[in-house]
């Protein structure tokens, strides 16, 4: 991790692991699981910590907070160079990555005016889950 630390943020243990937590996610964690990612046998934590150490790293500009598609809890990722967009199956829960960000593309087709932020939630089905519910869906109107 070769991230620049904000100026005036003490850097403290719970906060490396934080910050090293949200660096190795392939997508946004929530604080649940941010803390159990840091502790571990012979290591405890505070579910309240690590929120407070995530809205300091939000206000800091390191973190954003998001919401998926289907959790309830908020989640947080690192701010990288390129920011990413996710879609959620609404029956395993496994979240996919978007390879590209389609605002990009409609920006350009919209003359004179500049987007500033954005947010793209989509929610469907695998194709692991697709296919079995298709083949329930077909069993069930069989005679």
């Amino acid at each position: 991790m070769n991230r620049k630390w904000p100026a005036g943020l003490k850097r403290t243990k719970t906060r490396l692991a934080v910050l090293e937590a949200l660096d190795k996610a392939k997508q946004p964690l929530s604080a649940a699981e941010i803390l159990r990612q840091i502790t571990g046998p012979g290591k405890t934590g505070w579910y309240s910590t690590v929120y407070r150490i995530l809205q300091t790293f939000v206000a800091a500009g390191l973190a954003a907070e998001t919401s998926l598609p289907g959790r309830d809890a908020h989640c947080f990722e690192l701010i990288r160079d390129v920011h990413q967009h996710y879609a959620r199956c609404e029956m395993c829960r496994k979240i996919f990555p978007l390879e590209a960000c389609p605002v990009d593309l409609l920006a350009k087709a919209i003359p004179d005016f500049h987007i500033l932020s954005h947010r793209i939630e989509l929610s469907g089905l695998c194709q692991d889950c697709y296919r079995k519910s298709s083949g329930n869906s077909r069993k069930e109107s069989q005679p």
